[in-house]
């Protein structure tokens, strides 16, 4: 089993995308959320890691707790406001904690902070993935919330675009392979992994 944690600021939605991208190029997937932010969902969720019996990949909601789960690779997840950054190095110096592979930087509000700026106010040496969002993507973020069913397609392509970014940086999927399955309902039946998990 493979698996990858997302942590800080509101990583729900893009653990779903991502999840539900893979699980239609054939990756088996499952979420681990012990916080219950999914009530319902399209790919399977459980609430306890105690119970876990999975050969595929496995994507963990770490939420704000910094440093509380393992995994095979981790992602931290942030908005571009200086401010909430600034916070974040504070919380990672205090934990200790700077094995993340991969930053996310989340634009919610057009503002002009490049994701560099960020990236630079953390002393962000590795890779980092930013991704600009619109309304729509609030109004998808919403149904996640409520455990209503939503289209890949009907993301905004600044948070398409971040979610191939991500899956990319992380799993190294092609790009052409994962715009297609952002834009089809149906599995391909095939995984996404030349070797086992």
């Amino acid at each position: 089993m493979k698996s990858i944690c997302f942590e800080g600021s509101e990583c729900d939605d893009i653990l779903m995308h991502l999840g539900k991208a893979l699980m239609l190029m054939g990756t088996d997937t499952v979420i681990l959320d012990e916080e219950g932010n999914f009530p319902y969902s399209t790919i399977p969720v459980i609430r306890d890691k105690g119970i876990l019996s999975h050969d595929g990949l496995l994507l963990i909601n770490g939420g704000n707790g910094i440093g509380r789960y393992e995994a095979d690779l981790k992602c931290l997840v942030t908005d571009n406001m200086p401010a909430n950054a600034r916070r974040l190095e504070k919380l990672l110096c205090h934990e200790g904690s700077s094995d993340h592979d991969l930053l996310i930087i989340r634009d919610r509000c057009g503002n002009k902070r490049t994701g560099e700026y960020i990236a630079n106010l953390l002393k962000w040496e590795k890779d980092w993935v930013y991704i600009r969002e619109s309304v729509g993507d609030s109004r998808i973020r919403c149904c996640i919330q409520e455990g209503i069913d939503y289209r890949l397609k009907d993301l905004s392509d600044g948070m398409k675009k971040g979610i191939e970014e991500t899956a990319h940086e992380l799993l190294g999927v092609s790009g052409s392979d994962f715009r297609r399955a952002m834009g089809r309902k149906k599995k391909w039946g095939r995984s996404l992994f030349s070797d086992p998990i």
